[in-house]
């Protein structure tokens, strides 16, 4: 009988910017936090952060690998600008198509991706064994999106590496522009709108797996009904948690949590105030984190 090979997994996130510090840093911790036994890899563009990020990324202890993708960056297209900028308005996300570099990580059998800004409430290593036998390079499994859900959302996706896919979305990208301008308009029409045409396929993920929070329309009822079911936690938009420290406790959010996590982005604050790094010079804790990532607010410093 031949011996079955061992599968290598991974959870996957990218670093653009060190503004996203502190994003990259509650993910992992919360990952950690879970129980996982999952090794994390992080994108990363190396020339768009200080030597400090690098730093403390690298003394964090979060992260089995740190992958530079400088030579391997994908920007919106010219033509694709004008949706991201006047219709997604988030000219921020020019370059979030690098992600489909997880598609190049040819040392891995089953890759869970997560953008910067999840939390993770949850053990989901399970997602690493589930649909194993039915899932194929040209399949995609990922959560609807809460402003359209014919399509979904590419915070969070589960795939399978293959160069050869890489290179198909590549060249499918030349031909083709974004709807939305960047990563999760041209993985849509990949996957899902044109799937028929490229012979790919997206199977849904249950939303408690991409909770996106921070939309124009916010259906309480369910998220009190589901609220112990949510694995992860997505904050989506503009107003990051750790952008504005007093937005993070609108009393607009309804207290739904029980103890001291009394709305929502007091669950990545608490996750967020629980990292220490220790890096040769310096022990950086959440005010020193904010600093290095320049999104220290005044209403810290005061």
């Amino acid at each position: 009988m031949a011996e079955k090979t061992t599968r290598k997994f991974a959870y996957v996130t990218l670093l653009l910017n060190s503004g996203y510090l502190p994003g990259s840093l509650a993910l992992a911790k919360s990952l950690r936090d879970s129980g996982s036994t999952i090794p994390l890899i992080l994108l990363l563009s190396k020339s768009n952060i200080p030597f400090e990020t690098y730093n403390i990324l690298t003394s964090s202890g979060y992260f089995e690998r740190i992958i530079n993708i400088d030579s391997d960056l994908i920007a919106s297209k010219a033509e694709e600008r004008y949706q991201l900028d006047e219709y997604l308005k988030r000219s921020d996300l020019h370059l979030a198509m690098s992600k489909l570099n997880v598609w190049r990580l040819m040392d891995y059998d089953r890759i869970v991706y997560l953008d910067s800004d999840m939390l993770v409430r949850g053990n989901i290593d399970h997602l690493f064994n589930d649909h194993e036998q039915e899932l194929k390079p040209t399949d995609i499994i990922a959560a609807s999106d809460s402003g359209w859900p014919d399509i979904f959302n590419s915070g969070l996706f589960i795939i399978k590496p293959s160069i050869e896919v890489f290179e198909k979305l590549h060249t499918f990208h030349r031909e083709n522009n974004s709807f939305d301008g960047a990563d999760q308009g041209l993985l849509n029409e990949f996957f899902n709108l044109r799937g028929t045409e490229t012979g790919c396929h997206w199977y849904r993920l249950p939303f408690t797996y991409n909770c996106t929070l921070n939309s124009n329309y916010e259906y309480l009822p369910a998220l009190i009904r589901f609220k112990d079911e949510i694995k992860v936690f997505h904050f989506i938009g503009l107003n990051k948690p750790w952008k504005n420290y007093n937005f993070c406790f609108n009393p607009t959010y309804a207290k739904i949590f029980n103890g001291e996590q009394d709305n929502l982005y007091a669950l990545w604050w608490n996750t967020f105030q629980s990292i220490q790094i220790d890096t040769a010079s310096t022990s950086y804790t959440g005010i020193r984190l904010l600093e290095a990532s320049e999104n220290l607010q005044r209403s810290f410093a005061d």
